[in-house]
């Protein structure tokens, strides 16, 4: 959503922990999936995987302000919560990010709170498009 307003070097540090969070709890569901092509297209970026061998810590640094943070921290919630299925290993992932970017507990919740509600009206939508079904 916001991710094309990151810097080149932002929007390789976000894949690169976007794909380390889809691979943490060791499958990659196919919403997980769509949701990265997604992204990918936002940000311009070939489908290839990125390298992911450098730690969060390394990763994290790239983000140059508090709004990319937060921006990156909001996609990622909305990646790791898109299968319905938010495994702690990816809690651990986001709550690392999310201490790295200085976001504190209260702004956490938040952020995920807004994005539960978002792929919940996401999801509102799509059966409304096809019918109710």
């Amino acid at each position: 959503m916001f991710l094309s307003q990151l810097t080149a070097e932002e929007k390789l540090a976000f894949d690169a922990i976007a794909h380390r969070l889809v691979m943490s709890d060791g499958t990659l569901a196919e919403q997980e999936r769509a949701i990265v092509s997604q992204l990918h297209a936002e940000m311009g970026l070939a489908e290839s995987p990125p390298s992911d061998g450098l730690p969060v810590e390394a990763l994290t640094v790239h983000f140059a302000s508090p709004r990319s943070r937060r921006i990156a921290l909001l996609e990622l919630l909305g990646i790791a919560h898109a299968d319905g299925d938010f495994h702690s290993e990816e809690s651990a992932l986001l709550r690392e990010v999310a201490q790295r970017f200085g976001v504190d507990e209260p702004e956490f919740k938040l952020l995920e709170s807004w994005t539960l509600r978002m792929l919940s009206m996401v999801t509102e939508a799509q059966r409304l498009v096809d019918g109710g079904e």
